[in-house]
């Protein structure tokens, strides 16, 4: 295989998540376990280095350390909790641990509120911060709440299918201006190849908790698949009689986790079911852990100067 040399950039995240045949949050926990371990360097809009391997210098602690960190894990594992569940609880306690004098709001933007709710316990439990969730309707509208809401936020999340229309709407109804962040931007990928893999006659159905939803769904499913045009229907399930239309015509559906609940038991059997699991992508958390801390340091930096 050979080595590399300190200073030497790996491959970007999906060609070694091709390269291997494996999932490209795979690749991304294994950078990032390296990174940990000291052996690279990760640079945002840059990729992975090669980095000397960090060391601690006290070998005595370095053991003690070890030893802490096996008996933690052991305990863990003895309770049945999973290990990625301990990693987001322990980086959770960090971030609150530190400048827990400086109390940070967020805002998740959703076009309707089960996932939006879904969105932000979600957010909240890995960022350690209250998220507050906003329909993108009432942000379209400028409904006085939603402003106060958003304007008093510290950083406005909205998954990457909504992304166009948070930000007209931002830019609609605020002067000054709001950063925004995306998430779950691995789920239409995922999406787009299995009905890649379709005939090309196959009637593809949409089935989302509001007709915004649905509308968003198929604009970026046909953004997904350019020169490859699918007939697809779409429902909410806030209309029923639109639902059984799409039911019984449609040959594979794309569903979200709450509408596959309000589904069960309800889709044909010869009916293909394609997921979207609505799941925020760990790229995107670990992002926002970041600028969770950047912010808490420049606001605590604000008030000292003052």
């Amino acid at each position: 295989m050979g080595t590399l040399a300190p200073g030497a950039r790996l491959m970007g995240i999906r060609q070694l998540a091709a390269t291997l045949g494996v999932n490209q949050n795979t690749v991304f926990k294994a950078l990032k376990e390296l990174e940990h371990e000291g052996y690279i360097v990760m640079e945002q809009g840059r990729g992975a280095f090669v980095s000397e391997p960090k060391r601690l210098t006290n070998i005595i602690d370095r053991k003690a350390f070890d030893a802490l960190v096996h008996g933690f894990i052991l305990r863990t594992q003895a309770l049945g909790i999973p290990l990625e569940n301990v990693v987001s609880a322990v980086i959770s306690a960090g971030l609150q641990g530190s400048n827990t004098d400086v109390a940070l709001r967020g805002v998740i933007i959703e076009a309707n509120m089960p996932t939006a709710r879904c969105y932000a316990e979600d957010l909240e439990r890995n960022l350690g911060i209250p998220f507050a969730p906003v329909l993108l309707a009432d942000l379209q509208a400028g409904v006085p709440q939603c402003r106060n809401t958003v304007s008093e936020a510290d950083l406005v999340v909205t998954p990457v299918v909504h992304r166009p229309e948070v930000e007209a709407a931002l830019c609609e109804n605020f002067s000054s201006h709001v950063s925004l962040y995306t998430l779950a931007m691995d789920q239409m990928v995922e999406v787009a190849v299995a009905l890649g893999k379709l005939p090309p006659a196959a009637a593809v159905g949409v089935v989302c908790p509001s007709w915004e939803d649905a509308r968003v769904m198929e604009r970026s499913i046909v953004r997904a698949l350019p020169g490859r045009p699918l007939s697809i229907l779409k429902a909410s399930t806030e209309d029923p009689s639109e639902v059984a239309t799409v039911l019984a015509t449609a040959d594979v559906l794309v569903l979200s986790a709450y509408a596959q609940a309000v589904l069960a038991g309800k889709v044909p059997a010869a009916t293909r079911i394609i997921p979207f699991p609505n799941n925020l992508d760990e790229a995107g958390i670990a992002l926002l852990r970041q600028v969770v801390v950047n912010i808490r340091s420049r606001k605590l930096t604000a008030r000292r100067a003052h």
